[in-house]
């Protein structure tokens, strides 16, 4: 994993509430002056299910890519050091491991019920 020493590191999946991650963190690390890091963790059939071909494989690990290009083409890379990365694990598991080296991770709400949103924020 490349996340860089004190880095915020942001959760990025393409739901509304990653989109909003996003834009905090890059507040937090403009603020801070902390490098940005986006992570996107997918589970392939290599590492998870459901299983994938070779060819479904390269067609995720291509809409993961597009995906974080996308996602840092909203940031200001004259403001902001920024980098990205997609990793073949678990996403709890990846964010775990990128901890290890960042300041602060950010994440969505995404999935969380009415009650665990609300106290949650």
């Amino acid at each position: 994993m490349s996340t860089r020493q004190g880095a915020i590191v942001v959760g990025v999946d393409n739901s509304p509430d990653s989109r909003r991650a996003l834009g905090w963190a890059a507040a937090m690390a403009v603020g801070l002056g902390r490098p940005l890091h986006l992570l996107h963790a997918m589970e392939s059939g290599f590492t998870g299910l459901p299983p994938a071909t070779p060819d479904e494989y390269r067609e995720m690990r291509r809409r993961a890519a597009q995906l974080l290009g996308g996602a840092c083409a909203r940031v200001d890379p004259s403001v902001l050091a920024v980098s990205s990365e997609v990793v073949d694990q678990a996403p709890a598991r990846a964010l775990a491991r990128a901890s290890r080296d960042a300041v602060m991770i950010v994440l969505g709400a995404q999935g969380h019920c009415a009650v665990s949103g609300w106290l949650l924020g």
